[in-house]
């Protein structure tokens, strides 16, 4: 088909004897969006990262505008016009906005970086996109789902026309999710072809034009979306009849006369959060919703002792004051981070 951008072609990828990829086939076509679709370890991301150039295939063959082509590394794939957003961020947090979306491809004059250009090109490229960010704003200052957008901005500041998602709606809120699905809508109209993956069935159903299944490493089947499914989708991503994939819960209401395991009064911080209360019983599970910015993250963040606080806190009814991380867990509590990369793992270190 003449609207055929890429092909890959019976794709094979081992790691030792750790056959990750097997015989994998797909096409995608200008101005649509092909989700691949499949549990986690099914493949995905390491197809991903072979059209990327972080990997080369075992075996198989990768067609681009009707030539076969090898992709020698990530500087590679960039200049064959392929875009990719990963998960993981790969910003600097001690630049700003326009310094991270132009990083290793910033305009110069006479070899030296153009500030000026650098700045207007950025202020062009956010305002095409929709993304309401300030070019001048240090990433270290913004939220996760900021940090998001101007990932997806860094990738798709290089001509691109194949643009490949990796679960890009994973850290923002509605809102946010609404500026890349204009996004994506806008690449359609110009002809690019769109890579997506997500574990969102809503949005899947919502933006795909082809969806493709993996499972185990191995091609499944592709369907385009208005002949899909979901339970057909997800049975073919498990191999197996999924029944009750969401079965109705009854739980019991918490006894209200069993003392709170957790009672916090009037939490405050001069800038972050005022005034916040809530109780939590044994066996209860209390959630928090809001806004990007609205500090439910900060919270969290004062009750484990990395933010500081005006107020009070009950652990078994007994006024306790955290000041620091080993205080919180000292008092039996611990911090799940959103940012498991900068906050929740130690990257030189092993498992253990």
């Amino acid at each position: 088909m003449t609207d055929v951008i890429l092909d890959v072609s019976h794709i094979a990828k081992t790691f030792g004897h750790v056959q990750a990829l097997k015989d994998i086939t797909l096409s995608l076509r200008k101005g649509r969006v092909h989700t691949l679709l499949g549990e986690n370890g099914a493949g995905k991301s390491t197809l991903m990262k072979i059209l990327a150039g972080v990997y080369p295939p075992t075996q198989g063959t990768i067609t681009l505008r009707g030539e076969t082509i090898t992709i020698n590394n990530p500087q590679h794939s960039r200049q064959l016009g392929i875009a990719i957003i990963f998960q993981e961020l790969s910003l600097s947090n001690n630049m700003t906005v326009a310094e991270n979306i132009y990083a290793n491809n910033e305009p110069r004059r006479f070899g030296i970086i153009n500030d000026k250009k650098m700045l207007a090109d950025c202020q062009n490229l956010l305002a095409d996109l929709g993304i309401p960010l300030d070019p001048l704003e240090m990433v270290g200052n913004m939220s996760m789902a900021h940090r998001q957008l101007v990932e997806i901005a860094k990738a798709l500041s290089y001509a691109a026309d194949v643009v490949i998602m990796d679960e890009p709606t994973s850290s923002l809120s509605d809102n946010e999710a609404e500026i890349l699905f204009n996004i994506i809508e806008k690449l359609k109209q110009r002809g690019c072809a769109v890579i997506y993956i997500s574990h969102r069935m809503d949005e899947i159903m919502r933006i795909s034009d082809d969806i493709s299944v993996i499972r185990d490493g191995e091609y499944i089947a592709t369907h385009e979306k208005k002949n899909s499914d979901i339970q057909h989708l997800i049975a073919q991503m498990v191999g197996r009849e999924m029944k009750n994939i969401w079965p109705a819960r009854l739980g019991e209401k918490p006894d209200e006369n069993v003392p709170a395991k957790l009672e916090v009064k009037n939490l405050s911080h001069p800038s972050l959060f005022k005034e916040v209360s809530f109780a939590v019983r044994p066996g209860e599970v209390l959630g928090f919703f809001g806004l990007v910015g609205a500090g439910r993250s900060d919270v969290m963040k004062a009750l484990f002792g990395l933010v500081s606080y005006h107020g009070t806190v009950l652990i078994d009814g007994k006024e306790v004051r955290i000041a620091n991380p080993k205080q919180a867990i000292d008092h039996g509590i611990a911090f799940v981070t959103e940012n498991r990369k900068e906050e929740g793992l130690v990257l030189m270190h092993d498992v253990i």
